[in-house]
C-alpha cells in the first residue's frame, strides 16, 4: 500500500461509505487489486463505473468491497 495516501479500514455495518474523510478505504481498493491477481483487467467505461474493476477509484469510496455481477461473470470466464 502507497504510504502517501491515508489508507482506513471502514466497518460496513456501521457505515455505508467510508467512516473516515481524505482517506481510501483498504477493503475497496484491496479487492480491485486482488482481481488483478485473479486475472482481471481494469475497466474505464462509465458502463462499468460500479464494479469493482472499475479503474479508478477515491477517497471514502466502498462500492468496491465486494464483487458485482459483472466483475464475477469475468472471472468465472477466466477459469471456466
Amino acid at each position: 500500500m502507497n504510504q502517501k495516501f491515508s489508507w482506513k479500514w471502514s466497518d460496513q455495518s456501521v457505515h455505508q461509505d467510508c467512516a473516515y474523510s481524505n482517506s481510501y478505504d483498504a477493503q475497496d481498493i484491496l479487492t480491485h487489486e486482488l482481481g488483478h491477481w485473479v486475472g482481471l483487467d481494469d475497466e474505464y467505461t462509465s458502463d462499468f463505473a460500479n464494479n469493482t474493476m472499475y479503474g479508478y477509484g477515491s477517497q471514502q469510496e466502498v462500492k468496491k468491497d465486494t464483487l458485482t455481477t459483472g466483475d464475477i461473470t469475468a472471472a468465472t470466464a477466466i477459469y471456466h
